[in-house]
């Protein structure tokens, strides 16, 4: 296709070549020099139209799968101009998920990471609780004499609405020991409840030392006079199986 539109172009400028040029005549044969134009005029445009549909049947009668019927030069140049375009980019392979690189989330760094934690509020004496000695002191009479229950030594309070009252011992040998009976109620509540009672040591009280291990608690000296005793011990009793 190619090369025939080629050699019609060619073919038209031949012909504008070989046309001769129009002088100009004398004044007395101007209708004839016209009419003469005329006439070579309308042979050039039949020309041309015939071209055109030598150009137009021959363009018909070829077909796209004649890639011989092009010249070398033609195909070169269309090869070059394939090999000009750039090659479209390959999409980019999707990596597995073992493949990809792991990334540390990011700690939160904001007004809650730099607020400090929240220090719970000393509770409160709850002055119902703490009014109610009587009832203290009869829970800790269920589980002792009287004559080993003291004097009301006073109340603290453990949390909301709970408060323990300590009385002082009169137990032989717990000495600065205190009696204590825990009370609680529930909210809007003016029932105290008995929780627990029992026997505590004060900071007054006489306690035993902490407990060693005795593999600790033996001295160097005493380790040695253990093992010349238990040396002794087993010489006497191979002196006695000798004279036997």
């Amino acid at each position: 296709m190619i090369w025939t539109l080629k050699k019609l172009v060619a073919r038209r400028s031949a012909r504008k070549a070989s046309a001769p040029e129009s002088k100009p005549a004398p004044d007395d044969s101007v209708a004839e020099d016209t009419a003469a134009a005329a006439e070579r005029a309308a042979a050039v445009e039949s020309a041309e139209q015939a071209a055109d549909a030598e150009a137009a049947d021959a363009e018909a009668a070829a077909s796209p799968a004649d890639a011989d019927s092009v010249p070398a030069a033609d195909s070169a140049a269309l090869a070059a101009a394939d090999t000009d375009k750039e090659p479209d980019a390959k999409p980019e392979a999707a990596k597995p998920e073992s493949a990809r690189p792991e990334t540390a989330e990011p700690e939160p760094a904001g007004p809650e990471a730099a607020k400090p934690a929240k220090r719970r509020r000393a509770p409160k004496l709850d002055a119902l609780l703490a009014a109610d000695v009587e009832t203290a002191r009869t829970a800790v009479l269920e589980v002792a004499p009287q004559v080993q229950v003291g004097e009301h030594a006073g109340a603290r309070a453990e949390d909301d609405r709970v408060v323990t009252h300590l009385f002082e011992s009169d137990v032989r040998g717990y000495k600065g020991w205190q009696w204590f009976a825990v009370l609680a109620r529930v909210p809007r509540g003016k029932t105290a409840t008995v929780s627990e009672v029992g026997l505590l040591p004060s900071e007054r009280s006489l306690l035993s030392p902490e407990w060693i291990p005795w593999a600790e608690r033996v001295r160097p000296e005493e380790k040695q006079q253990a093992e010349a005793e238990q040396s002794g011990d087993d010489a006497g009793r191979d002196g006695d199986s000798g004279g036997a």
